[in-house]
C-alpha cells in the first residue's frame, strides 16, 4: 500500500475505518519496548497489529518511554481498535500512540468498528496522531471513570491531532470517562479545522464528558445533522486537562435526548463565552454549568444565536450565565442579533438568564430558581422589544438595562424578586388592562420610563439606590404601593413624563422631590411623600382614603390638587400654582404662597394661611379650624373668598368661634352659613365674628341655626353680618325692634 503523503510536521492523522467485524478481532498486545509501533518487534509476539486486530496496552511494563511508542519513518498504521486495560511496572503511567511532544510528520491511525476501548484501564490514553473513518464505520469509545482520552500531543503547546471521517461515521463516548477529542495547544484557535474532515456525527453517553478547545464552523466537524451531537446523558464541554484561555463559537448541531450538560470547563482568563450557533433540540433535560471557569460576566457565558427548539427542562447553574439572543459567526461578547430562544423549555434559573436580541420578540417560557432575569445587555439595542409572559416564580429578580423595553404580560413575569433598573431601560405593561404585580422597583443604576396606556402597580418595596432618580411615565398610571425608599441618606426623585406616578405606599426617602412634567399622586392609606422639598412644576394631587400630614415645603410653578381623603398642608409653602380641591378635606394650618384656590367640592380648612384668593363653589365647604370638628375652632387667614357654597363656623363659647380672616381682601358671600355649636348653649346677646376684612363686601347667605344650641325664646340678628361679619343672638322682643334694619347691608368694613 502507497504511504499516504504527510499533512504538516505539526499534523498527524487518526484514521477510523470499517475494519473486520468486532467478533473477529484478536488482541494484540504491545510489548516491553520503545520500538516504533508500525514494526513486529514492538509487539510482544513479534508481529504488529493490522486491519483485523485490536492494538492492546495491558500488562507490565518496566522499560522507560515503553508506553510513548512512536511512529517509525512515518508509516501509517491500522487497526480494528485500541485497548487499554490494566498496566503495572516501573514504566506504567500514561499511554501516548504516537510519542511524546510532536507527531511525527504523517503518522496516521486507522481505528475500526471496535473503537476504543479503556473500560479496564487504570492509566490515560493519549493519541498523538489523527483519525480518519474511510468508510461509514460505527464506533464506541469506551473511557472508563476518571480515566481521560486525549487526542492531541501530551505537551500543551503544540498541534492538535486532525480527525476524518465520513457522513456514515457515529462515534460514541460511553463509560463514564472523559473524550479530549480536539486538545493540544492551550486554545484550539491555530489549529481550527483539524475536525474540517469529519462528517460524522457524535454520542455522548451517561455520565461521560466529551471536550474540546476546537472553534469556529468544524469544531466538531462538517456534519448539519439536527442530531450531529447527541447528548444521551454524558456532558459536552469546553476547556481540557491543563486549562485554556479564549472564547469559542461552535455552529454544530446538538440534540439532547437524556439528561445532559453542557459545561465550560478548566477556563482561564475572564469573561469568557461560549457561543452555540447551532440548534439546540431535544425534549430531555439540559443544564448549563461552569466548572473551574476563573471569570465569566452576565454579557457573556453561553450565547445562544439559533430558533432552539428544546421542550424539556433546562437549567442554569449557579454562577452560570446563560444569553439568550447573539450574532452569528464570532461577534464582540455584547453584540446581539434577530434570533435565540429555549424553544418551549420550562427553566430552573440559579444564575442569570440573559435576553439580549435587537428586535421584537416574546419570552413565554417559565422561569423558576434562585437566579436573576436580565433584559439586555449592558450596551443594550433600542430596538430590543421583548414580552416576557410566561409564569415565573424565580427570586432573584429581573434585571432591565439600558435602551432596551421589557413588556410585562403576566402578573407572575418578573418572577418574586424586584425589576431592577440596572440602566435607562423602558418597560410597559402589556397585558392590555390593568396589571398588579407583587414585585418592588429598585432603581439602581438607572431611571426608567414607563409607557404605554395600561395602568401598572408594584406592590412590593421599592427603591432608589446609587444616586438620585428620575421616573418617567410617558403615558398612563404607574403605581408604587409598597413604599419608596433609598439606599442611603437623601436620595431625590424626579417625576417626569406626561403620565401619573402614584405613591400609594409610606416612602422613606429623604432627598427632594421634583414633579418637572405630568402628575404625581399621593395615594392609598398609607402614601407619602418623602421628607425633602417639593418642587412641582405640573401638578401634585393628594388621594389618599384616610388622613395624611403633609409638612414638606412645597415650591414651584405647578398646582396642587386634593381629590379625596383628608390632607393637611402644615409646612410653609410658596407655590404659585393654583389649588384645587374637588374631594376630601384640605386643611391648610401651614402657609402657602399666592396660590388660587378653587374647592368645586369637598371640604377647605384649616388655621393656616393662604396668601391667594378662595373660591368655594357651590358644592364646596369651607369650614376653618385644625380640624373638620365642630370643636376645632380656629382662624384661617385668606387673600380674600368668593363663596357659594357651604360655610361652617365653630362656636364654643360666647365670641369663641371660627373666624376667617380676609386682611384687606373682599368677601363675596352667597350660599349657606352653618353655625354649629359644640359643647354650649349661645346666651341671649352673645356675639360671634365670622369674617373680618378690609375690601368689601357682598352677596346674601342664607343662615342655617339648626346645628346650634341657644336659650329659649331667643332669635338671631345677622343685620350687622353684612358691614361687620357680625351676628347676634338676642331676646325675640329685641329683635322686634329691629325689624326695619335690613338684614344684609352692602357696606364697607373697616377695623382698626
Amino acid at each position: 500500500m502507497k504511504p499516504l503523503k504527510a499533512r504538516s510536521l505539526l499534523t498527524a492523522v487518526v484514521v477510523f475505518t470499517a475494519g473486520s467485524l468486532p467478533g473477529f478481532a484478536v488482541d494484540v498486545i504491545k510489548g516491553d519496548n520503545t520500538n516504533g509501533l508500525n514494526l513486529g518487534t514492538s509487539w510482544a509476539l513479534g508481529t504488529a497489529p493490522g486491519t483485523g486486530d485490536v492494538a492492546t496496552w495491558s500488562g507490565t511494563y518496566n522499560t522507560a518511554g515503553s508506553l510513548s511508542s512512536s511512529f517509525s519513518a512515518s508509516s501509517p498504521v491500522s487497526w480494528q481498535g485500541i485497548k487499554i486495560g490494566s498496566l503495572s511496572g516501573t514504566a506504567a503511567g500514561l499511554v501516548s500512540i504516537g510519542g511524546t511532544g510532536t507527531a511525527v510528520a504523517g503518522s496516521q491511525v486507522t481505528i475500526g468498528s471496535s473503537g476504543i476501548d479503556m473500560s479496564a484501564a487504570n492509566q490515560n490514553l493519549v493519541i498523538n496522531a489523527a483519525t480518519t473513518v474511510l468508510s461509514g464505520s460505527t464506533q464506541t469509545w469506551t473511557v472508563a471513570s476518571g480515566r481521560n482520552l486525549r487526542f492531541g500531543n501530551t505537551g500543551t503547546g503544540g498541534a492538535n491531532a486532525n480527525l476524518d471521517g465520513t457522513a456514515g461515521t457515529v462515534i460514541t463516548v460511553t463509560g463514564g470517562g472523559v473524550v479530549d477529542a480536539n486538545q493540544g495547544g492551550v486554545s484550539g484557535f491555530s489549529d481550527a479545522a483539524g475536525f474540517a474532515g469529519f462528517n460524522g456525527k457524535w454520542i455522548v453517553d451517561s455520565n461521560t464528558t466529551l471536550r474540546g478547545l476546537r472553534n469556529g464552523a468544524t469544531a466538531w466537524g462538517t456534519s448539519t445533522a439536527s442530531d450531529a451531537i447527541k447528548l444521551n446523558g454524558g456532558t459536552l464541554a469546553t476547556g481540557g486537562i491543563s486549562g485554556a484561555v479564549g472564547n469559542w463559537t461552535w455552529n454544530t448541531n446538538i440534540n439532547v435526548a437524556a439528561s445532559s450538560i453542557i459545561d465550560n470547563q478548566n477556563i482561564s482568563g475572564s469573561s469568557r463565552y461560549l457561543k452555540l450557533n447551532g440548534v439546540l433540540s431535544g425534549s430531555a433535560n439540559l443544564a448549563f454549568a461552569s466548572t473551574g471557569v476563573a471569570t465569566m460576566s452576565a454579557d457573556t457565558g453561553f450565547i445562544l444565536t439559533n430558533a432552539n427548539t428544546l421542550s424539556g427542562q433546562v437549567t442554569i447553574n449557579s454562577g452560570v450565565f446563560v444569553r439568550v439572543g447573539g450574532l452569528g459567526g464570532t461577534d464582540t461578547t455584547t453584540a446581539v442579533g434577530s434570533t435565540g430562544d429555549l424553544g418551549t423549555a420550562s427553566i430552573v434559573n440559579n444564575g442569570t438568564l440573559t435576553l439580549s436580541r435587537d428586535n421584537t420578540w416574546t419570552f413565554a417560557n417559565d422561569v423558576s430558581g434562585t437566579g436573576v432575569l436580565r433584559i439586555g445587555v449592558t450596551t443594550g439595542s433600542a430596538t430590543h422589544i421583548v414580552t416576557v409572559s410566561g409564569n415565573n416564580s424565580h427570586s432573584g429578580g429581573t434585571t432591565l438595562q439600558s435602551a432596551v423595553t421589557l413588556k410585562v404580560g403576566s402578573a407572575t413575569a418578573l418572577g418574586t424578586g424586584a425589576l431592577t433598573i440596572a440602566g435607562n431601560g423602558i418597560f410597559d405593561n402589556a397585558t392590555g388592562s390593568s396589571l398588579t404585580v407583587s414585585n418592588g422597583l429598585t432603581m439602581s443604576g438607572g431611571s426608567p420610563t414607563f409607557t404605554g396606556t395600561n395602568d401598572m402597580t408594584f406592590s412590593g418595596a421599592s427603591q432608589m439606590a446609587g444616586s438620585n432618580r428620575t421616573v418617567t411615565v410617558s403615558a398612563g398610571t404607574l403605581t408604587l404601593a409598597g413604599g419608596l425608599g433609598q439606599d442611603a441618606s437623601a436620595r431625590g426623585l424626579t417625576k417626569a413624563g406626561s403620565g401619573t406616578l402614584v405613591l400609594s405606599g409610606a416612602s422613606t426617602y429623604t432627598g427632594t422631590t421634583t414633579i418637572s412634567s405630568g402628575s404625581l399622586q399621593i395615594a392609598g392609606s398609607a402614601g407619602t411623600l418623602g421628607s425633602g422639598a417639593i418642587t412641582n412644576s405640573a401638578n401634585l394631587t393628594f388621594n389618599r382614603s384616610n388622613s395624611i400630614d403633609v409638612g414638606n415645603a412645597i415650591g414651584g410653578t405647578g398646582s396642587v390638587s386634593q381629590i379625596g381623603g383628608t390632607t393637611t398642608l402644615s409646612g410653609i409653602s410658596n407655590y404659585s400654582g393654583s389649588t384645587s380641591v374637588s374631594a376630601g378635606t384640605l386643611l391648610i394650618t401651614g402657609t402657602l404662597g399666592n396660590t388660587a384656590t378653587s374647592v368645586t367640592g369637598g371640604t377647605l380648612g384649616g388655621n393656616g394661611i393662604v396668601g391667594g384668593s378662595v373660591s368655594i363653589g357651590s358644592s364646596g365647604t369651607l369650614s376653618v379650624g385644625a380640624t373638620t370638628a365642630d370643636s376645632s375652632i380656629g382662624t384661617l387667614k385668606l387673600g380674600g373668598l368668593t363663596m357659594s357654597g357651604l360655610w361652617q363656623v365653630g362656636a364654643t363659647g360666647n365670641g369663641v368661634n371660627d373666624l376667617v380672616d380676609l386682611g384687606s381682601g373682599s368677601l363675596s358671600v352667597g350660599g349657606t352659613i352653618a353655625f354649629i355649636t359644640s359643647g354650649y348653649t349661645v346666651a341671649f346677646n352673645d356675639s360671634f365674628d365670622l369674617a373680618t376684612f378690609g375690601g368689601t363686601i357682598s352677596g346674601t347667605p342664607i343662615f342655617d341655626f339648626s346645628g346650634a344650641s341657644t336659650q329659649a325664646y331667643g332669635m338671631w340678628d345677622t343685620s350687622a353680618f353684612a358691614s361687620t361679619g357680625v351676628i347676634t343672638y338676642v331676646p325675640e322682643t329685641h329683635a322686634a325692634l329691629l325689624g326695619s334694619i335690613g338684614l344684609m347691608c352692602l357696606l364697607r368694613r373697616r377695623r382698626a
